[in-house]
């Protein structure tokens, strides 16, 4: 129950802490020189579809690859969060930000569901198809599509090593089935601060909340 003495000009309500475009682009502001910004589509309602990449990658041959990607459901903010912390981790002045910087080649995709972030959408089982079940052969959405066509770019710039799809938690509804409740996010696996020490596999976070729960060759 919200209550709110008026008068209010204004009163908004969400299940998780929010980020849209504005508080990415306020976290570049904040990380100058640190992420390249590249427009690789346009999604489905015309808006610019961008991706990030590590600046400044430099060096002889290819540095193996980590490829992040979030908000496939629009409404699953803390993946943004999550993100963010990469990107401020990886331009920060650790030793092991430093060394991140020097051995890995890092590529961000930070709004997958770019149209439901903006317009508010929660985003699961999004007609006409859900984001994350339209990585067909011929997709169907326009943003997965342009980020097959990314990854492919990304295999051929880099050394793949993994593929980091980052889900939250879903809207707890009561009386619904224990199976269509997933409570929380917790990686099955995480040794240092990214956890993608996965070598040579694609991985992809589960609908259901378990973290990384399969893994395949990156092609």
């Amino acid at each position: 129950v919200f209550e709110q003495a008026e008068p209010c000009e204004r009163l908004g309500a969400a299940f998780c802490f929010p980020y849209g475009p504005d508080d990415l682009q306020a976290t570049l502001h904040e990380l100058p020189g640190a992420w390249d910004d590249s427009v690789i589509g346009l999604s489905r309602e015309g808006r610019e579809f961008r991706r990030l990449r590590q600046a400044n990658v430099s060096g002889d041959g290819k540095r193996p690859g980590v490829y992040f990607m979030a908000r496939q459901h629009a409404g699953e903010t803390p993946g943004s969060w999550l993100m963010d912390g990469v990107m401020r981790f990886l331009a920060g002045d650790s030793d092991e930000a430093r060394r991140w910087r020097e051995e890995f080649d890092c590529w961000l995709a930070p709004f997958v569901d770019l149209d439901g972030v903006v317009d508010g959408d929660y985003g699961k089982d999004a007609l006409p198809w859900d984001f994350n079940r339209a990585w067909e052969l011929l997709p169907m959405r326009p943003e997965v599509h342009a980020l097959q066509q990314d990854l492919q770019r990304f295999a051929g710039a880099t050394e793949p090593r993994v593929v980091i799809d980052l889900h939250a938690p879903v809207h707890w509804t009561p009386g619904a089935s224990p199976a269509s409740n997933s409570p929380s996010l917790t990686p099955t696996a995480s040794r240092g601060p990214l956890a993608t020490r996965a070598a040579g596999t694609r991985c992809r976070c589960s609908d259901r909340g378990r973290g990384i729960t399969s893994t395949r060759p990156l092609r």
